[in-house]
């Protein structure tokens, strides 16, 4: 969770962590991780919701990014 984020600050973020697990791609131990983000945009969503959503979204990176 990273409150106070808009949604280009938490794709800022989300880049960086994958730019750096990209960095074990040779190494004996390979980092591969899948991440969720959604973004509450106003005090009406439910949080449980929003986390839902950041769920799915995780979900289809994982199996998209399969290989």
């Amino acid at each position: 969770m990273l409150p106070k984020t808009n949604k280009q600050e938490t794709q800022n973020i989300i880049e960086r962590i994958n730019k750096e697990t990209l960095k074990t791609k040779e190494d004996q131990l390979r980092v591969s991780i899948s991440i969720g983000s959604a973004t509450k945009t106003t005090k009406n969503q439910d949080i449980e919701e929003i986390l839902k959503q950041a769920d799915k979204v995780m979900y289809e990176n994982k199996f998209s990014n399969r290989e």
